[in-house]
């Protein structure tokens, strides 16, 4: 993993950013694939480093977010997502931002960005936001040209769409 991080006095000084990740971990006496389960565990521990208010952004060119991409090129919300959703379930989702561009050519590809939330209050109010804009999509008449990532992306919909309303909604992702 290549990334940078931040830090500084306001919330949003303080983040930290996934420029590169491989599939694999390497040893000197074995190479070893990182599961699904592994790769959400990293970024639970990445998103622990960050302070309320600050966020973490993850590069999603690369070949293992593939379905992330076209996702959200096809007009996917970033919740509903596997980066967008995995980002939310490890406490970095409540709100997003998707870099598309790289702004003057030097920012790097394009990415992720998932805030933390500042406190209670503002994890609940971006919830019920979240919340409406999956009602939205769930049932949206659009007929997509991506129909397969649409399917996708409902039923993660309907999966996160509950932990909107958890008390700790970390905690209930877990079970996810």
């Amino acid at each position: 993993m290549l990334g940078l991080h931040h830090s500084g006095p306001y919330p949003s000084y303080n983040w930290i950013e996934v420029i590169t990740l491989g599939g694999n971990l390497s040893f000197p006496e074995r190479e070893t694939a990182l599961s699904e389960t592994d790769l959400e565990s990293l970024f639970r521990y990445l998103s622990d480093l960050i302070p309320p208010g600050g966020h973490m952004m993850v590069e999603y060119e690369s070949e293992g977010w593939e379905e992330t991409r076209l996702s959200l090129g096809c007009g996917i919300p970033p919740i509903a997502t596997p980066l967008g959703s995995m980002l939310f379930r490890v406490g970095c989702g409540v709100a997003f931002k998707n870099w598309y561009f790289a702004e003057g050519g030097s920012e790097g590809p394009r990415k992720l960005m998932g805030y933390k939330a500042l406190n209670e209050e503002h994890r609940r109010a971006r919830a019920d936001e979240m919340a409406a804009e999956l009602h939205s999509f769930l049932h949206s008449e659009k007929q997509p040209i991506c129909h397969q990532l649409w399917q996708a992306a409902r039923e993660r919909a309907v999966q996160i769409l509950p932990l909107l309303s958890a008390d700790d909604p970390a905690s209930a992702a877990e079970g996810m």
